[in-house]
Parts: structure tokens; sequence; C-alpha cells
């Protein structure tokens, strides 16, 4: 479970789930999260620097998708209904 967003925010792009990260130097890598980037940078425009972070391991799929609906739950709760911008699984 991963987490993308503007560097110096606390908004959220959106919420996903990958089955591959690999740990370089403590840092995670994946090319799932990192193709979401590019999106939630143009999203907030010119000088955001958006990233990613794993928010949560899951041990299986389906597990993964209650933790990610969990997740998008608690942003609507926060925000008015709104679903994080880069959601495609929420609008």
């Amino acid at each position: 479970m991963y987490r993308v967003y503007p560097n110096d925010s606390s908004d959220t792009w959106k919420y996903g789930i990958s089955s591959s990260f690999v740990i370089i130097d403590g840092v995670a890598k994946s090319k799932r999260p990192t193709a979401s980037i590019t999106s939630c940078e143009a999203y907030y425009g010119a000088g955001v620097t958006c990233v990613w972070s794993v928010v949560a391991f899951a041990p299986t799929y389906n597990a993964a998708r209650q933790i990610e609906r969990g997740l998008i739950v608690d942003y609507q709760m926060l925000n008015g209904g709104l679903c994080p911008p880069g959601q495609p699984s929420c609008k």
C-alpha cells in the first residue's frame, strides 16, 4: 500500500496497491507508485514535487483493497466527501 502526495503538503493525491516493493539503502522503490508522480505534479502545478511512501503492508490483495478503501473513506470524511484527486477507484 502506498500514498502519493505533494512533498510539502498534508494532502493526498491517491492511495494505491503494489505487489512489488524493493528496499534499496533503506528506501522503498516500486514502478507502480512512481508512475503516478508525473500526474500528481501536473495536478498541483509548477514547482510542486510529489513523492510516495509505503503506508501499509497486507498479506493478500483482498486485504490490501480493504485497507485502501478504508484510507479513501477516511480521506472523504476529512474532506467533505471528496475523493483524493488522483483516485480513479473513487470517482
